[in-house]
């Protein structure tokens, strides 16, 4: 087991996917969990503190090849998937608005956060959640309609939409929301599979 302080935009950045396994829960989050993240984010963003502890995260490898990698997710799938909630929300705003900033774009959003641009199929996600939870998720990733998808699930519905309403205040910049982001750090705890048991740890 490796267990390093970093970036939460460390881990999630490259061509990789985190898995939710299928013993793990669906997506359970409401919009007050989603709301104290989002002030933890924005205390973060305005330059008030240097960083933000978001927990640990822990995970085991999967699949991995020379160029691509996957791992299942053992703790941290909720505040992962908010994340990701949270950054397809900041993409469809500032691509709304037609925000001018230098930084973030939609497209820097989508290649570090977001998608493996250079995967097809299933592994063009960075996060494959379960069950109606992913499908509703790849839906809001490639920004399509999601009334056209069969059984939506409604808390990651909800907390995107949650999202999209603190963004639309006109006091609110996104710059400050990414920068907030870019300071989230975590405990990254990866397990090896052929040591380490992931239900035991967790």
């Amino acid at each position: 087991m490796k267990a390093i302080d970093r970036r939460f935009t460390e881990i999630i950045n490259g061509n990789k996917q985190f898995i939710i396994p299928v013993f793990q829960r669906d997506y359970s989050w409401t919009t007050e969990q989603c709301h104290q993240m989002w002030d933890d984010i924005m205390g973060t963003g305005s330059g008030d503190v240097d960083g933000h502890f978001l927990g640990s995260f822990v995970y085991v490898e999967g699949d991995t090849g020379a160029a691509f990698s996957n791992w299942l997710v053992i703790d941290g799938q909720q505040r992962l998937a908010t994340l990701t909630l949270l950054l397809i929300a900041l993409r469809d705003h500032i691509r709304e608005i037609d925000w001018d900033g230098e930084d973030p774009t939609p497209e820097r959003i989508d290649a570090y956060f977001l998608k493996n641009v250079y995967e097809t199929g299933d592994r063009s996600y960075k996060l494959a959640l379960r069950r109606h939870d992913d499908e509703t998720l790849r839906t809001l990733v490639d920004g399509n309609d999601l009334s056209k998808v069969e059984k939506n699930s409604e808390l990651v519905v909800e907390a995107y939409h949650y999202f999209k309403e603190l963004l639309n205040s006109p006091e609110v910049d996104p710059d400050k929301v990414y920068r907030g982001i870019g300071r989230l750090n975590i405990v990254d705890v990866k397990l090896e599979r052929r040591i380490d048991n992931p239900q035991l740890v967790f």
